[in-house]
């Protein structure tokens, strides 16, 4: 193939059509000789489906400042070889880890920004006597931005617990929960003002607009209001009685008034349970005030010896993590995806740092 023709001086003065161009098969045939002469700004233009084709052989031969073009979502999507050799670098090279962990950083930090502007509104919503579809909707489309971050703090914390597996101890992981704290403070703030939105609600002191109550189902609208909501919406014309009578025979869920009291573990693998199917189990959010509980659930085996039984703990309680956000974000759907979206990050967080 042509490409594996190309010296250092020709790829460096590709330009952004040609890079756009790439594709796996295209990078797979690059020589490490000539991988060397790629910027960072060329590697940013990288196709992402072209990001399969690095080998470590090629990957290695990267300059380190070039490595800092690489966006988060290209790395998501690196071979697990390739980030296995990357975590093998931990001790003595520094300056690639540092690169390659730029663009987590900044997803980290265009996430939290997503976070604040969720804040913001949800402030401003807190401050209305009636919601309208344009407020909630915006929530939605922000809140539709979290499966990026969820994909990203998982890949983090699986280059973290390989890394701890080469090495023997814990300090990737620490470093880790050092970097995902901002997201998950973040993610907790938001959490208890839609917390706060939806008692709200179902207090009878806020208000759904009758645009927002005709494109709501019965169940959302019992999930949502409870049964003093609805009483109070029936009561200003906005929801008819006919039809509050009708939600009020499917039966009102019993919200738990406080979403920092957990009686249960945020990753646990109970496949028979949907935390979002209702707003029983989203506004109980489960936020234990612990550390990671990947970490702790593993905490006896580790302390006695960091060996395989330690990482296959490490490495089978990260995947019950992520396995159960995919399941609740699976059940995230209708006007009130937000609040639901919200749950399913602030556990997988909580449970991964």
């Amino acid at each position: 193939m042509i490409f594996s023709y190309f010296t250092q001086n020709q790829l460096s003065a590709l330009s952004e059509n040609a890079m756009r161009g790439f594709t796996a098969e295209a990078v797979a045939h690059l020589k490490p000789a000539a991988v060397s002469g790629f910027g960072a700004n060329q590697l940013a233009w990288l196709p992402i489906e072209a990001m399969s084709g690095w080998t470590g052989e090629t990957f290695a031969a990267l300059q380190p400042e070039a490595l800092k073009g690489f966006t988060a979502e290209q790395m998501l999507e690196l071979k697990p070889s390739i980030l296995t050799w990357i975590t093998s670098q931990w001790n003595y090279s520094a300056t690639i880890l540092d690169s390659l962990a730029a663009p987590l950083q900044v997803a980290n930090l265009a996430t939290v920004a997503k976070l604040d502007e969720m804040k913001q509104l949800l402030v401003s919503t807190a401050q209305k006597e009636i919601l309208e579809p344009k407020d909630i909707t915006r929530l939605n489309e922000i809140s539709e931005e979290f499966p990026t971050a969820a994909r990203i703090a998982n890949q983090a914390f699986r280059t973290a617990i390989q890394a701890a597996v080469d090495h023997l101890n814990m300090e990737a992981l620490n470093q880790f929960e050092a970097q995902i704290e901002p997201l998950q403070n973040q993610i907790m703030t938001v959490a208890m003002l839609a917390q706060q939105t939806i008692q709200q609600l179902q207090a009878g002191e806020t208000f759904l607009s009758q645009a927002v109550v005709n494109n709501m189902t019965d169940e959302e609208l019992a999930e949502v209001l409870g049964e003093t909501g609805l009483k109070a919406h029936a009561q200003l014309g906005i929801i008819t009685s006919t039809r509050a009578q009708t939600v009020s025979k499917l039966g009102i869920p019993t919200v738990n008034p406080d979403m920092f009291d957990s009686t249960g573990s945020s990753c646990s693998d109970d496949s028979a349970q949907s935390s979002t199917s209702s707003w029983n189990s989203v506004l109980d959010l489960l936020f234990p005030k612990a550390q990671s509980a990947v970490v702790l659930g593993c905490s006896p085996l580790c302390i006695i010896s960091f060996d395989f039984y330690c990482t296959n703990c490490l490495v089978r309680q990260r995947q019950r993590c992520w396995n159960k956000y995919t399941r609740e974000l699976s059940s995230c759907r209708g006007w009130f995806a937000f609040w639901c979206r919200t749950a399913a990050m602030a556990r997988l967080t909580i449970c991964l740092a």
